[in-house]
């Protein structure tokens, strides 16, 4: 997952909005020591998960059995993430990246097998936004469910999410930085089921 990750910044960092697949082809012989592609499908079909794919409906893991499905939108007052996660083991850290920087981070996950997370990005004003379109993706590293290996953090990363900027999320940022809004270094509301 973090070849996928550095492979999948680089091609952020040129313009590109690629879905993150998980590759296990680095004949690493660890116990465990597969990567694996997850996606959201209706059915598992040739059809369906070409559509995953092109959409970008996919995450990558280190091996661990991780899913983690996040969504972008700019429906609101500012472009908001929301990301739902099913982990094995507690969770150390969640990023959330705009285009190929990020932008939050939280560490202090409630323990749970299911966590939600919704945020939203105030943080607009910056040279890199000031494109039609940006994209949101999500790491999650959490403690290792690997018995041999305890000392592993297991990782996914979801595929981007790309979302249309409009002037009044600028107009709202704007507002929320004048009014010493958040400084975007924490997540907004994080429950767990």
């Amino acid at each position: 997952a973090q070849v996928t990750h550095a492979i999948g910044l680089a091609a952020i960092a040129a313009g590109l909005t690629p879905a993150f697949l998980g590759c296990s082809d680095t004949h690493g012989g660890a116990v465990g020591g597969t990567s694996l592609t997850g996606m959201r499908v209706r059915e598992l079909s040739r059809e369906t998960v070409l559509d995953a794919v092109r959409h970008r409906r996919t995450w990558a893991t280190n091996g661990e059995r991780i899913v983690l499905e996040a969504a972008a939108d700019a429906e609101g007052e500012l472009p908001a993430v929301r990301v739902r996660a099913v982990v094995t083991a507690s969770v150390e850290m969640l990023e959330i990246f705009r285009n190929d920087r990020p932008v939050a981070r939280v560490r202090d996950l409630p323990d749970g097998p299911e966590i939600r997370i919704a945020w939203e990005d105030d943080q607009l004003l910056s040279p890199e936004c000031l494109a039609d379109s940006v994209s949101y993706h999500v790491k999650l590293v959490q403690t290792s469910g690997n018995r041999y290996d305890p000392s592993r953090r297991d990782t996914a990363i979801s595929s981007p999410a790309a979302v249309r900027l409009e002037a009044r999320h600028f107009a709202a940022a704007a507002r929320r930085a004048g009014a010493g809004g958040d400084d975007g270094a924490a997540l907004g509301a994080a429950t767990a089921r």
